[in-house]
Formats: C-alpha cells, structure tokens, sequence
C-alpha cells in the first residue's frame, strides 16, 4: 500500500507504507487488512526531533508495484 500525503504536507506523491505478500490462483480473490500505525500518517520534523501528525484527506493506493496501483481510496485524518 502506498500512501498520497495532502498537498500542504511536503511529502513525496507516494509513499510506501505497508505490504501483505498474497498468493491467488486464477479467478481467486481474497480480503487482505493492512493495518497502519499512527506514524505512517505523520511528518518528521527535524527542527523538533520529532514525528508531527498531519492532517487532510490521504490518498490510499494498491496494487502490485508502484508502476500498477489499480486499487485507490482515500481517508480523511484530523488532527
């Protein structure tokens, strides 16, 4: 799963946050949870030393490589 920060954040447009290897034969399908810590929706500031939660609507993106991400969603996090 790749992570799409808000545009004010600074970040890059795509950010690797979680992976689950799944196997499927053809026609298979299968419900996979990615569970994402707190910290995968933060910024590190360096002045502070310290994680800084962002906030805004993430761009959620899955796929099979960075260059094939045909699943998207989003999520709206407050501060």
């Amino acid at each position: 799963m790749y992570l799409g920060f808000p545009a004010g954040a600074g970040e890059p447009p795509r950010q690797l946050v979680g992976v689950a290897r799944v196997h499927l034969a053809a026609g298979e399908h299968r419900t996979v949870v990615l569970r994402l810590p707190a910290r995968a929706f933060s910024t590190w500031d360096s002045a502070g030393q310290r994680w800084r939660p962002a906030a805004g609507r993430f761009r959620m993106y899955v796929g099979d490589s960075s260059a094939h991400l045909p699943l998207t969603g989003s999520v709206a996090v407050a501060r």
